[in-house]
């Protein structure tokens, strides 16, 4: 037998911390996880079928080879353990009697427990167990996620006015405050959005209540009617997660009358092996309103992190125009519990980076996988990602990996614009912009290693035919949505159908000749751009 793991191990095994809370006065409730596979996650909710002079809590939870064994403990006295460890049977009001069973066993249904209080009357709670949709299920790329918000209407239009620079600017005045800040790469951009509560409905599994907030940086707060949305299901109610996550992040593609390009490019990342966010789209109504279409992406997270490296225990940052330069560090964004706040294995990087090109590939190679930033780099030139980090220093993250001995990997994120169906030549100058391209594009190898990738990616992953599928399929579900744009989507076709022609004569004209030193933090792109179009 299996020795019993503690209440911090649980996790591990139901996907979900196990948590008795009380919210305003409703029911004590106790929230269980459990993987059924890729697809499917089983909830068990333990409510108290009346109330208690003293709500309970949890003081041990803990498996064993065939048990779940729950110990609450009350502010007067210990309740008994519940002990779930072999079949239930039915009882007469369709309630199936729980003496004892193992949660594998408990199917779809309602249950009824009994916990024996000595020289008392018995404490009777029923659980239901059901089965929902797991966060795999809900990134499904050939399938429609449908997402319900329920709030306070003022809540709502509160929402709709807050940017990070301050509540209630306009476009305008947003922009003005952008560039007020934009130039002092040392000063870490601001964040003025608030969370608003609210009921939240993903495919019939319903959550209450979640976190909302606004989320873009200039682009996507133009659709005034429309907002980028973040959800975070755990904000008010610890432990509450769907399937594997807590984070939902919706994007209202104020760049792509499609909605479909991301999910397309994200594809192309993972068909290459590079590791990229999962997408789809979703059918999102507001307090009963059709919002249409947005793009569902898998955030940036503890949850990508595990599935994507295997471990999630290393530093990750957010980067918004910014660069590995000493001086600029305050800028990154840290985004997890374990990420380090000092932003040393930032700082490890940027002194990399300060060597000779002679030294660089031995300083840079042991603090940032060289071999994965050569693809991430060509991904970013075959999809044209032009607000990346290799062309605007914006719109990435960067993972310290510890199953790479620490190593610093990027992440992709922030691709929302259709590509340029007019552009008959790919510029890859335009992507020598920020510190890591620019000093390895200056060494002849890792020029040459470059090109080559490109060259390999175009012909081991990019498959016109089932991008072209795909383009189909995503266009089908936008338009399940309630949106189309026939035109745009033709677009994106021709440029997939044309873009091996355009890459193969950019690899024959070779890589160009960076400049020799770093831009300034203020500093138009190479292709006159520099325009703040993020959304973190």
């Amino acid at each position: 037998m299996k020795k019993a793991m503690k209440c911090d191990s649980v996790r591990n095994n139901f996907g979900a911390r196990p948590q008795v809370t009380q919210w305003r006065n409703r029911p004590v409730f106790l929230r269980l996880t459990r993987r059924l596979g890729a697809a499917a996650t089983i909830c068990a909710w333990l409510s108290s079928s009346h109330s208690l002079t003293a709500q309970p809590t949890i003081s041990r939870l803990f498996l064993d080879a065939t048990n779940v064994v729950i110990a609450f403990t009350s502010a007067h006295r210990p309740i008994s353990q519940i002990t779930l460890q072999s079949k239930p049977h039915l009882d007469a009001l369709g309630w199936n009697r729980v003496e004892a069973a193992t949660l594998a066993d408990l199917g779809a249904g309602r249950y009824e427990i009994t916990l024996p209080r000595s020289g008392q009357q018995a404490q009777f709670y029923r659980i239901h167990v059901e089965e929902s949709r797991s966060d795999a299920g809900i990134l499904d790329p050939s399938h429609l996620t449908t997402i319900e918000v329920d709030m306070d209407a003022d809540d709502w239009v509160s929402l709709g006015g807050d940017t990070r620079f301050g509540l209630g600017l306009t476009l305008a005045e947003v922009s003005q405050a952008f560039y007020a800040i934009r130039g002092q790469c040392a000063v870490p951009w601001p964040d003025g959005y608030r969370w608003f509560p609210a009921n939240l409905t993903v495919d019939g599994v319903r959550l209450f209540p979640v976190g909302i907030r606004r989320k873009g940086f200039i682009g996507s707060l133009s659709v005034d009617r429309k907002p980028a949305l973040k959800i975070k299901t755990d904000k008010y109610v610890e432990g509450q997660f769907l399937g594997d996550t807590e984070r939902i992040t919706l994007n209202n593609n104020a760049g792509d009358t499609t909605g479909i390009f991301a999910c397309l490019a994200y594809q192309v990342f993972t068909a290459a092996g590079y590791p990229a966010p999962r997408c789809n789209l979703a059918s999102v109504r507001v307090n009963g309103q059709d919002m249409g279409p947005y793009t569902n992406i898998e955030a940036i997270k503890k949850s990508f992190l595990e599935r994507a490296f295997g471990d999630d225990s290393g530093s990750l940052y957010e980067g918004i125009f910014t660069d590995f330069v000493a001086e600029w560090l305050p800028r990154w964004e840290t985004q997890t519990s374990d990420t380090d706040p000092a932003r040393r294995p930032l700082a490890f990087v940027a002194e990399a980076l300060c060597v000779s090109d002679a030294q660089l590939v031995e300083s840079l190679n042991s603090v940032l996988n060289i071999d994965r930033y050569i693809t991430y780099w060509a991904l970013e030139v075959i999809l044209d990602h032009g607000d990346s980090y290799s062309a605007a220093r914006n719109n990435f993250y960067v993972y310290f990996d510890p199953t790479d001995g620490g190593r610093a990997v990027f992440i992709p994120w922030g691709i929302d614009k259709l590509p340029n169906a007019n552009a008959t030549k790919a510029d890859i100058g335009r992507f020598l912009y920020a510190e890591v391209p620019r000093r390895l594009s200056r060494i002849p190898q890792m020029a040459d290693a470059m090109l080559g990738e490109i060259d390999r990616l175009m012909r081991e992953v990019w498959d016109v035919h089932r991008l072209l599928e795909s383009i189909d399929s995503l266009d089908a579900l936008a338009r399940q949505a309630g949106r189309g744009d026939s035109a745009s989507v033709q677009t994106i076709r021709s440029w997939i159908q044309t873009r091996p022609t355009v890459i193969s004569e950019l690899i024959a004209r070779g890589m160009p000749i960076s400049a020799e030193n770093k831009a300034p933090c203020l500093a138009d792109k190479p292709d006159g751009g520099g325009k703040p179009d993020g959304k973190p």
